[in-house]
């Protein structure tokens, strides 16, 4: 697990990872110009939304974005958009804004230089930004598009790719226990205190490591079925806010058993606390993901 030894490496590989799978919604002839080949890092952000007008076959886009998490290790470069036409903006037919996700020449993104943070700092999650970039409307596509089972698995529901960044917390958890452990090894030999709380730490790891697990393997059960789509229930997303309290537990545990040296910068483990915060601090943890979770067992309890 990468995140076990570098979080930041984690959150790129993950989120770089994800945001590939929006090729998978590009016509044939852009998927061909774009993605020659299958190996191609792919970063974007949706927020906040910029600005796309309609010309012809063309978008001129204009637009800020923060949290480009990969932008400085991908080749391809994305933006969310709202949509305007002659001045009005676009709407769909449930009268919510048309959002794209836009293909940015590269050449023509100007990165920021407003990532410093207290977490997942080596992300170099920076801001950019783009004007006046006219691209080809066949180099976007539908970020909130209909669920649609016939679609391959990964591209059945907008958001089923990002469901990979619930295990880093998981990773950083695990990589305190590492040090923790390593740290009694050096004291000779551990009294049953500090033995009871490494186990609990160990335990707690292998907790929030199985629900992340189970989490996904129910999403896999049912994409990878041809023509269905996972309920509301499956798609809830609270294994990722266990995930993190957990980590905080565990982070705690092993904090109190290296003792002081951990606010000392030249440990590592400091990082750790730093990194865990900007992971925490992404909507996909928030507590407030709960509020599905209880929306739908709710749902299954009505006759």
């Amino acid at each position: 697990m990468i995140a076990a030894r570098d979080a930041s490496i984690a959150w790129n590989a993950a989120i770089l990872a994800a945001t590939g799978f929006y090729a998978g919604r590009l016509g044939d002839a852009a998927f061909a110009e774009l993605y020659p080949h299958l190996d191609v890092p792919t970063s974007g952000s949706f927020h906040p939304r910029g600005r796309a007008d309609i010309e012809g076959d063309t978008l001129r886009v204009s637009g800020t974005w923060k949290f480009g998490s990969g932008i400085r290790a991908s080749d391809h470069i994305l933006g969310g958009v709202e949509v305007f036409d002659g001045g009005v903006q676009v709407v769909k037919d449930d009268g919510s804004p048309l959002v794209l996700g836009v293909w940015l020449p590269r050449e023509r993104v100007e990165l920021l230089d407003d990532w410093h943070v207290i977490g997942l700092k080596g992300s170099g999650s920076s801001g950019y930004r783009a004007a006046d970039v006219v691209i080809p409307r066949a180099h976007s596509f539908d970020r909130y598009f209909t669920p649609d089972p016939a679609a391959e698995p990964l591209n059945k529901i907008v958001d089923l790719p990002f469901y990979s960044t619930a295990s880093i917390a998981v990773g950083i958890a695990q990589h305190a226990v590492d040090l923790a452990a390593a740290s009694l090894s050096t004291k000779g030999a551990p009294d049953a205190r500090r033995l009871g709380l490494l186990g609990e730490a160990e335990s707690y790891v292998r907790a929030a490591r199985a629900v992340v697990y189970a989490g996904v393997e129910r999403i896999d059960d049912v994409i990878f079925t041809e023509g269905a789509l996972p309920s509301e229930s499956v798609m809830a997303r609270g294994d990722a806010p266990v995930a993190a309290d957990i980590a905080r537990r565990v982070v705690d545990i092993c904090a109190e058993l290296i003792g002081s040296q951990v606010i000392y910068e030249s440990v590592p483990f400091e990082r750790l606390i730093r990194d865990l915060t900007g992971v925490a601090a992404h909507a996909s943890t928030w507590r407030a993901r709960w509020v599905d979770v209880g929306r739908t067992v709710l749902a299954s309890e009505k006759p």
